[in-house]
């Protein structure tokens, strides 16, 4: 039934991984801000989702608004007879 083992390849965690090391301080500090620039981008959009999602669950109320007067009719004499 089985002829062939079957082998499973687990891919490395990045949670896990040992932070990047560099030779360059300039790459460093490019990768420094980069980072900082990227987590700004997620927080704001985050934020940005939030706030939609909130306005979508609360929608502003409408203004009261009167109904309009009704005009008294204007029937002839006879036509309540």
């Amino acid at each position: 039934m089985y002829d062939k083992p079957g082998f499973t390849v687990h891919e490395p965690n990045p949670f896990l991984t040992p932070p990047l090391i560099f030779r360059d301080q300039h790459a460093e500090q490019q990768d420094r801000v980069e980072t900082a620039r990227a987590a700004q981008v997620a927080s704001s959009e985050a934020a940005q989702r939030e706030d939609a999602y909130l306005r979508a669950l609360n929608p502003p109320r409408r203004a009261q608004i009167e109904p309009p007067a009704l005009r008294s009719p204007d029937l002839p004499a006879e036509f309540a007879s």
